[in-house]
């Protein structure tokens, strides 16, 4: 069971780095097709077995699966859910017949 700030993982490239400070990680929540979404707080770099040991801006709401696939942004982008509470919605028009769509949202946490 995970919990705290960090997220330990496996299976990765050996000796690679993972990440960087400030990319946004996607995990799995527990029971759920959301996600949770966190900043990296620092590089993630591999060892020498594959694991890598993430670090949160946030802490873990449930530990997630065993083997659970997490994804960085943009590449989860089209595949994730997080459920959030509508904040802000702005719609403009533009030239040509475009709608320009501005919305904020917060994660329910």
């Amino acid at each position: 069971s995970q919990t705290g700030m960090s997220l330990v993982t496996d299976g990765w490239p050996i000796n690679t780095m993972i990440a960087r400070a400030s990319d946004t990680l996607f995990i799995p929540r527990v029971s759920s097709s959301y996600y949770q979404m966190f900043t990296l707080t620092a590089d993630a770099t591999s060892n020498g077995t594959g694991q890598v040991t993430f670090a949160l801006d946030a802490p873990l709401r449930g530990s997630p699966a065993d083997n659970a696939v997490i994804g960085f942004a943009p590449s989860v982008y089209s595949q994730f859910r997080i459920e959030c509470r509508l904040t802000g919605f702005e719609k403009t028009s533009q030239p040509g017949g475009l709608l320009t769509v501005s919305i904020q949202g917060e994660e329910v946490l």
